[in-house]
């Protein structure tokens, strides 16, 4: 289910005034009862997170609800009510004991029936719990592989954890995934968080958030608008790396398939480019292997010794030896320590 700001603004902009009178009242029955729904954010987000998840959604709502923007006589009144519903909505979440009391008053009552597993999962398939099953059996239990199976984006604000068992996220990830042990598998693009601990991270999108991995390695199809961070681990990049973007590493390699714009980084491991770079390449002891347009303005920091790569740069400094290969300098000069 949409969140409520999602819900007006699909229709609000080309609607008449009959027409929102109607969409008005409708989102209010529709929207009353549950205040997580409204705001769009899972029931289990903990509370902490709350007031970032809602603060967005609830500015938009207060300005397009505002009585001052909405002073037509047919709308007016509805307009109002919804807007008392949404300040209500986002004082209720913001307030540990009235969360918890509206959480009470949307638990589930008990089924005569002695089976209520078709019940239990029809209503969290409908909600936006953080935990989903694609059985008809559910099962809280963390090592159920199932529970870890997401077919659906991860919205904001979310968090999808596990200890052991390996995610799949078959969507985008607005949220945050964490993972200790087990794999992560993101068939979409990463907008938020995504952490791993030793087990592998593999995205078959792009990153406009921040990947993060201790020894794990990162596999990234897309390209890099955001961060991705790895201490021992490789992180390896099909796409490219884009202004503004980082690529770092502390003994792992990194390994830029396409072009890099941004900035990649390496302690003590390898960066290695093959496409063009109009980057800033920090790297020490390491081989760097790229090469450059004439046309890009390219900084290249090497802190270590050049490997044995034919590389081409425009301005370079390298602080060290260069073993092998040959160095053709386009500008600004070259200079070695």
């Amino acid at each position: 289910m949409d969140s409520l700001y999602q819900t007006l603004n699909k229709e609000w902009e080309t609607s008449t005034s009959e027409d929102r009178k109607k969409l008005l009242d409708q989102v209010l029955k529709d929207y009353s009862k549950d205040y997580f729904e409204l705001f769009g954010i899972s029931k289990d987000l903990d509370m902490e997170f709350i007031k970032d998840a809602i603060r967005d959604p609830y500015i938009k709502l207060a300005l397009l609800l505002h009585p001052d923007k909405n002073k037509d006589k047919l709308i007016s009144d509805s307009a109002v009510e919804l807007f008392k519903l949404v300040n209500t909505a986002y004082e209720t979440l913001l307030d540990v004991d009235k969360k918890r009391v509206h959480l009470a008053t949307l638990a589930p009552k008990p089924s005569k029936s002695t089976n209520t597993s078709q019940h239990n999962f029809t209503r969290e398939s409908n909600s936006t719990y953080s935990f989903t099953s694609f059985s008809s059996t559910r099962s809280n239990s963390s090592s159920s592989s199932s529970s870890n199976h997401y077919r659906r984006d991860i919205k904001a604000g979310e968090i999808i954890k596990s200890n052991l068992d390996d995610i799949t996220i078959v969507g985008d990830v607005y949220g945050m995934v964490i993972n200790k042990l087990g794999n992560i598998k993101i068939d979409g693009d990463v907008k938020g968080t995504v952490k791993n601990n030793c087990g592998k991270i593999k995205i078959s999108g792009s990153v406009y958030g921040t990947v993060t991995n201790s020894a794990g390695n990162n596999k990234i199809k897309g390209s890099i608008f955001g961060t991705v961070i790895n201490n021992c681990g490789k992180n390896s990049i099909d796409g490219d790396v884009y202004a503004n973007a980082t690529v770092s590493n502390n003994s792992g390699n990194n390994q830029i398939t396409g072009d890099a714009y941004g900035t990649v980084e390496n302690n003590s491991g390898e960066n290695h480019v093959d496409g063009r770079s109009g980057a800033n390449v920090y790297s020490n002891e390491s081989t760097t292997n790229e090469t450059s347009d004439s046309s890009h303005d390219e900084n290249v920091f090497v802190f270590g010794n050049t490997g044995s790569g034919n590389t081409f740069f425009n301005a370079t400094t390298v602080i060290g030896s260069m073993r092998g290969g040959s160095f053709t300098i386009n500008n600004n000069g070259f200079q070695t320590s």
